[in-house]
């Protein structure tokens, strides 16, 4: 019986210093969108499984109920009983290591998010996605120092126009953003580039298929979401 504990630990610890090695060699983060593992969108089964997997990130979608109450969900909320209290998750979730990817459907929510986390000092453990340029204003009254990515299409074509990258530069500089936050197809080893050279990020989403999963780490993007995250992880290990 000692034997096969000793065996069985020594499996844990082997199984451990290999994620971690991984982890040491990977140059981005892995974000869990909500709904990964099979779960329910914005569920929290499925907060408590990406905890359980010890992923990097794990994404939820912001809306608020009528009556102003914060919960996740990505499409409107017309019930005051609907969807899960974000309160709960964030108690939740500031127990662990992980950072939260908030996903702001609606950005009347950003003045109670924000006043919820200062309460729970959590400031430093989320950011924000969502955010397009009509935003920004909103973001930067509402939520100071609340670090966010911004949503754009960088247009492939237009990449190569030295006024197109000198606008996005601006932009994002203007915004205080600290990057971009684009779907896959728009990731381009010249728009890495372009971000990494003036000090942006790049996060992609949403990264299921396994050709999509050889191909875009090799773009050196710094997060990639998908709902996927333990094949994502066994692709790049491969």
């Amino acid at each position: 019986m000692k034997i096969y504990m000793k065996k069985i630990f020594l499996s844990i610890i082997l199984a451990l210093t290999v994620n971690w090695a991984l982890a040491q060699e990977r140059t981005f983060t892995i974000t869990a969108h909500s709904g990964a593992y099979d779960t329910e969108d914005n569920s929290m089964e499925y907060i408590e499984t990406a905890l359980a997997n010890n992923d990097d990130i794990l994404e939820f979608d912001v809306r608020c109920r009528p009556d102003g109450t914060l919960v996740m969900s990505h499409d409107e909320v017309k019930s005051n009983s609907d969807g899960v209290l974000i309160a709960d998750v964030l108690k939740k979730v500031k127990k662990y290591r992980t950072r939260i990817n908030l996903d702001i459907k609606e950005v009347r929510a950003l003045k109670g998010l924000y006043s919820m986390l200062k309460e729970l000092c959590m400031e430093k453990q989320v950011l924000m996605t969502g955010i397009e340029e009509k935003d920004i204003e909103q973001v930067k009254r509402d939520c100071p120092g609340i670090a966010f990515f911004l949503n754009c299409e960088p247009e492939k074509k237009l990449m190569r126009k030295t006024s197109y990258r000198n606008d996005l530069i601006a932009l994002l500089r203007e915004s205080g953003a600290v990057g971009v936050n684009c779907n896959y197809k728009y990731c381009t080893k010249r728009l890495v580039s372009l971000l990494h050279d003036n000090g942006f990020k790049l996060s992609i989403w949403t990264v299921n298929e396994k050709k999509d999963m050889k191909k875009y780490p090799k773009f050196n993007p710094d997060n990639i979401t998908t709902r996927k995250p333990n094949e994502l992880r066994q692709v790049i290990a491969q």
